[in-house]
């Protein structure tokens, strides 16, 4: 009676509750404390302190320690009458606590078979004829299952045919809902031991499923939700049971998404569902003909709901991969909708998804609704990454036009969609877009003063958020061609700085300078004074947090004047600068401005080098200290468990083993920040930056770097697994950097080695398993850049080339786990994607890890790539059959190309399967395709020597055939390479009079400047020989040399040969060489005569 009365006390707050709470926890720690609960349990009359007593009792045994230590007869007492008492239970709220006690003990005594009794009251009430204890029975089995679902396992059988008949319940829709929660909770653990037998069980359960869930909408729609749920945990961890019944899925979710009366809740869950089966089953989409529904469905949500939107950014700047929780984190569905539509743009066949968008966005932006012509917009933008392509080759212009007039718009919700699309637009565009900048940028300056200009409109952050989005990202990625817009733009930012009073208007006016810098780079400089003393202002330290953001801003656009203006220019500021970065992280614990002052260190790192060394100690410190913390993480309890954790601390003393794996059933879900996420991420690539900046000055902190790094690639956040994937390669990078210096010893040899063991065999492990393309994608552009960069070195054995053979080689067979690649019941394996088929992504996917292909053969030469090229052979050619598309085909041809020059001699045994393929593609719709067989064919020739002597004819008259009509600069600059090429090998077999005026009648080239060496080696050669041929056509050859003389597109190697040959032509023949060169151009006369009267040693 005291442990009821206490319990009672310190519930309601009686008395003096402090009191109360310290001697029940004196009360709890005590042995007999089970046996009080127990009888509080028994005899109280309050529901509420039964369930008090129920929550505490269950606390007590939730450890396998804690109910270990208990004597044998009272546990025996506790699981006989913990059954009894729900049994006699009536209220819910105690029935749910008792469920979670008896949830608990069955987790430690279902796997040795301990508590039969409990085995024996599930079959009597799941089955029972009374509803009541039915409903008790599977309420009771599904709380067991969020707890000890591992330890159902061993009774599949029983589960699934409980499964089959509690799901058609005709007398309760809660036994079915209870049903539909076990199936949740069990699920992860059933699904990796369903046999085909099983399988079908399963599968014919989604229909009912799908029927329990329409009935719960009508009685209750957050049951609904819970309900749905089931098939987050499917798509999660068995696609493929879902497969043949997408299509109702699909649609049963479309049909929430635009009913009325629906929550907005279960709405976005139904939305969510269709972003992760769009993800993860593209075919089935695709085959069950879902792409147009969707599409209509979206666009139509899109179009509903009114302007006082959310930024649009926000709603869809989630990474596909996060999940279904990630990406329905917005409670808005037409932000939903939008994502939707991205991740369609994202795995769809671009061709047929534009052309179902364009059916949607033209009638809206030529209809009446404003709404209709916001989401018009909207779409456009999202649709953008996707698709980018294809609009740059098909839509630009004409799209381009018709964000022109929604800028124009009246309405300003309208304007800030159609400025949000073209910012999209200068992002994923490049470079066709950036041709466009004479009628962009003055429209851009244009709006941004009348948004200026407009005190209505420039408190709107919607409208100046978007504004300087389109600036600056135009800006960005315009290079060089900013220049004529650059001293305009910087009067506004500069003005902007000096008088502006909104610091959200001063933070974007910095970032926008970032952008400016970027791509005017050097030609900066005469505003970086004037730019750094207004940073002074921004960066003082200091309590006020409004001025956070601005800081972090500064800090970012500081960082790009480091990496652009030049290093003499910066080095003067660089160690105030360092110190500044950690005098903020010392004093200010926020994760974003941590964030940008990694960014800041890794910037200043590529202009000091070696000497950041003395900084390194403390920044690396703190850049670990971001990636060991676990700040920003919030794990969510159910309310009920949330009330009691008072009593958690008592549990750690009682369970002896901190490790132990404890009970998690309290757990709602776990949270992170997205600004500790964005640190993590940052501070990887910062990392890997300074390893490979700093070189030799990095090794005393390369291992533990190195190692928490490592770790960051296994992170649930789809962005910070691809920064520790950057990161790993810099790091080997950076060890390799160090190999030709007297700091290379033996140690810094074994660690060299032990990193590129340990970072190879985790991207054949990404590349395998991981869900998300990106970072796969990610994965493939760091191998590829680590092969290309250690070639000779000693650290490729042949376990690491197998290993990265057998992964690229998966993906081209598009058996890895990011790839839409299982056998469905209802599918068969396509010998390659159907025209048409493949998304952008898709495509690219593909061409990276073609990309590791040649980096490969280069690092390990073509003897031993000889037997790999069998491997990926037979995959290449599929792709050049005429059922796939342009884009798979002029893959094969690039990717064979750099393969045959890799192979060298060792080409040889695959004459017979390349010969005819690269003959054929000579007149390829696709120019890159001419371009790259007509240098494959060079190559070919080149390395086969003797064993294609035969075909020189047949391979010279199409050179020439193709020659005769081609009008693509870059395949006429490879033709030239093949004929010099086969001119090198065989020059007897070559009728050169014929020939070498074509040639030299091609010169200069025009794009392929990497043909020069091939082309002048050859010519040289030729000159060195006095060939007859070269000496009648030598005006030309002159002329031709004096076009690239002084430029960056030939070697120094050739540039001597090319200075040899005027030389010498003029010691032969003065008179005659300076009436020759007097009619060339007189930059090109210029050029040539510079070298007539130097000494070689000199150039």
């Amino acid at each position: 009676m005291i442990m009821c009365e206490l319990i009672e006390v310190d519930y309601f707050g009686y008395y003096n509750s402090q009191i109360a709470t310290e001697r029940l926890q004196q009360i709890y720690r005590e042995p007999q404390v089970v046996l009080a609960l127990g009888d509080v349990l028994q005899n109280s009359t309050n529901p509420q302190i039964r369930q008090f007593a129920a929550i505490l009792l269950r606390k007590k045994v939730i450890k396998q320690n804690q109910w270990r230590i208990l004597d044998v007869t009272l546990k025996q007492g506790i699981k006989n009458n913990i059954l009894n008492m729900l049994i006699r239970e009536n209220e819910k709220i105690v029935q749910k606590s008792l469920a979670q006690v008896i949830a608990s003990i069955a987790k430690h005594e279902l796997p040795s078979k301990e508590w039969p009794e409990f085995m024996s009251f599930l079959q009597q009430y799941t089955a029972s004829d009374n509803l009541h204890q039915r409903e008790g029975g599977m309420y009771v089995l599904s709380v067991v299952s969020s707890v000890a679902g591992q330890q159902l396992t061993q009774h599949i059988q029983s589960l699934l045919n409980l499964f089959t008949q509690t799901i058609s319940d005709q007398d309760s829709l809660q036994v079915q809902f209870y049903t539909i929660n076990l199936f949740y909770r069990t699920m992860s653990h059933l699904v990796y031991m369903i046999g085909s037998d099983n399988q079908k069980k399963f599968q014919v359960l989604i229909p009912k499923v799908l029927k329990t869930i329409d009935k719960l909408i009508q009685v209750d729609q957050t049951q609904a939700c819970e309900a749905l749920e089931v098939f987050d945990e499917l798509v999660e961890s068995e696609v493929t049971v879902l497969v043949p019944y997408v299509k109702p899925m699909v649609l049963f979710c479309l049909e929430l998404s635009s009913k009325e009366g629906i929550t907005n809740e279960l709405k976005v869950k139904g939305m969510s569902l269709i972003m992760a089966l769009t993800r993860l089953k593209k075919k089935a989409i695709l085959k069950q003909n879902l792409m147009k529904p969707i599409v209509d469905t979206m666009f139509k949500v899109m179009c509903q709901y009114s302007m006082e939107d959310p930024d649009e950014e926000e709603m869809t700047e989630g990474d596909e991969g996060e999940g279904l929780m990630e990406a329905s984190s917005s409670s808005r569905p037409d932000d939903i909708a939008a994502q939707v539509i991205d991740t369609m743009a994202l795995h769809m066949p671009p061709v047929k998804f534009m052309k179902l968008i364009r059916g949607h966005i033209e009638p809206a932006l030529s209809g009446s609704y404003p709404l209709h012509r916001k989401a018009a917009y909207i779409t456009l933008a999202v649709c953008t990454e996707g698709c980018s392509d294809h609009i740059r080759h098909k839509y630009l212009e004409s799209l381009l036009d018709l964000v022109f007039s929604g800028i124009s718009e009246s309405e300003q919700f309208i304007s800030n969609a159609a400025m949000y699309a073209l910012g999209q637009f200068a992002e994923h565009l490049q470079p066709d877009i950036s041709k466009f900048a004479p009628k962009i940028i003055p429209r851009l300056f244009e709006y941004l003063t009348k948004v200026i200009s407009n005190p209505e409109i420039k408190t709107s952050t919607r409208a100046l958020t978007k504004t300087y989005y389109a600036v600056e990202t135009f800006c960005e990625n315009l290079g060089t061609d900013i220049l004529p817009y650059l001293p305009g733009l910087m009067e506004h930012l500069l003005s902007v700085l000096s008088t502006e009073t909104s610091r959200q208007h001063k933070g974007l006016a910095i970032s926008c300078l970032g952008a400016a810098a970027s791509a005017a780079r050097g030609e900066m400089l005469p505003y970086f004074e004037q730019v750094i003393n207004h940073f002074k202002v921004f960066l003082e330290i200091s309590d006020n947090e409004e001025m956070l953001s601005i800081q972090t801003q500064a800090l970012d656009t500081l960082g790009v004047f480091a990496r652009t203006i030049g290093a003499d220019n910066f080095v003067p500021i660089a160690g105030q600068s360092l110190q500044l970065g950690l005098n903020l992280i010392e004093l200010q614990k926020d994760p974003d401005l941590r964030r940008c002052v990694y960014g800041l260190f890794a910037a200043i790192s590529s202009v000091l080098k070696s000497h950041m060394v003395p900084y390194l100690q403390k920044i690396v410190g703190h850049m670990i200290e971001s990636l060991q913390s676990s700040e920003g993480i919030t794990t969510h309890y159910e309310k009920e468990s949330e009330m009691f954790n008072f009593f958690d601390e008592d549990l750690t003393e009682e369970s002896g083993d901190e490790t132990e794996d404890c009970d998690d059933s309290d757990v709602q879900g776990v949270s992170i920040e997205n600004a500790y996420l964005e640190e993590k991420e940052d501070t990887c690539c910062a990392l890997g930056e300074l390893a490979l900046n700093t070189g030799a000055g990095f090794l005393p902190f390369v291992e533990q770097s190195f190692q928490e790094v490592f770790k960051m690639a296994s992170y649930p956040a789809v962005n910070v697994r691809k920064g520790a994937v950057t990161a790993l390669s810099q790091m080997c990078l950076g060890l390799h950097s160090i190999k030709d210096g007297d700091l290379y010893t033996a140690d810094v040899q074994n660690a060299y080695v032990k990193t590129v063991n340990a970072t190879i065999p985790k991207y054949g492990d990404i590349i395998q398993k991981e869900e998300d393309r990106h970072v796969v994608i990610t994965t493939l552009e760091c191998l590829t850049d680590i092969l290309a960069k250690i070639k000779g070195s000693i650290v490729l054995n042949q376990d690491l080339s197998s290993l990265i053979a057998k992964g690229v080689n998966d993906v081209l067979m598009k058996k890895t786990h990011c790839q839409d690649n299982q056998t469905d019941d209802d599918e068969t394996e396509d010998e390659g994607e159907g025209e048409g088929e493949a998304s952008e992504y898709d495509l690219l996917l593909l061409e990276t890890a073609a990309d590791v292909i040649p980096a490969l053969g280069q690092v390990i030469g073509g003897q031993l790539f000889k037997s790999y090229f069998t491997q990926f052979l037979p995959q290449l050619l599929k792709r050049l059959k005429m059922n796939t598309s342009q884009s798979d085909r002029s893959l094969a041809v690039g990717t064979l190309a750099e393969c045959v020059e890799a192979l060298g001699e060792f080409v040889q045994p695959f004459l017979s399967q390349l010969y005819p393929v690269l003959r054929q593609n000579f007149e390829a719709e696709d120019s890159e395709m001419r371009s790259n067989s007509v240098f494959a064919m060079g190559i070919l020739v080149s390395n086969s020597k003797h064993l294609l002597y035969s075909k020189y004819s047949d391979i010279l008259k199409m050179l020439f055939d193709l020659l005769s009509h081609e009008t693509d600069r870059r395949v006429v600059d490879n033709i030239c390479g093949a004929i010099c090429r086969l001119i090198w090998t065989n020059s007897d077999l070559v009728p050169l009079p014929e020939v070498l005026p074509v040639v030299l009648q091609c010169l200069p080239l025009g794009e392929d400047f990497e043909e020069n060496r091939t082309v002048f080696s050859c010519l040289g050669q030729l000159s060195r020989f006095k060939n007859e041929s070269l000496m009648e056509n030598m005006p030309q050859f002159l002329k031709a040399i004096g076009h690239v003389i002084n430029t960056d597109q030939i070697t120094p190697e050739i540039k001597v040969t090319l200075v040899d040959i005027v030389k010498q032509s003029h010691l032969e023949n003065a008179a005659n060489f300076m009436k020759v060169i007097s009619s060339f151009p007189p930059d090109v006369r210029e050029a040539i005569l510079q070298y007539t009267s130097m000494d070689r040693l000199a150039t």
